[in-house]
């Protein structure tokens, strides 16, 4: 699942801005960027997906959702992410299969 979000999300939003060992992350527009987990799972059965939590709309979308205060720590590779920094409140999604992947991509307005 992970390898399918990644192509998905690159065949949407072109090559993804940022790549490192731990995670790939796209700048969508100056003020919300959404980033991929790739050290964790080792496996490809699910992904996790790390979006701002600036929008109610996250509510709608019926999937595994773990919400991080502005000051809880979370993933630092997220850090460096446009709406992701240290200081602002994220969501991560855990995504595990490709009606929730279609699901997610509606949400944000393919």
């Amino acid at each position: 699942m992970k390898m399918a979000l990644i192509t998905r999300l690159t065949t949407l939003f072109g090559e993804p801005t940022r790549k490192t060992k731990k995670l790939v992350s796209w700048t969508i527009t100056p003020s919300f960027g959404i980033a991929v987990q790739i050290d964790s799972p080792s496996h490809n059965e699910f992904a996790w997906l790390w979006v701002p939590a600036s929008t109610q709309a996250l509510d709608t979308l019926q999937v595994e959702k773990y919400y991080y205060a502005e000051d809880k720590g979370r993933h630092s590779n997220t850090y460096q992410v446009s709406s992701l920094e240290k200081g602002v409140a994220v969501v991560r999604i855990k995504i595990i299969n490709n009606s929730e992947m279609n699901d997610f991509i509606t949400l944000i307005g393919e």
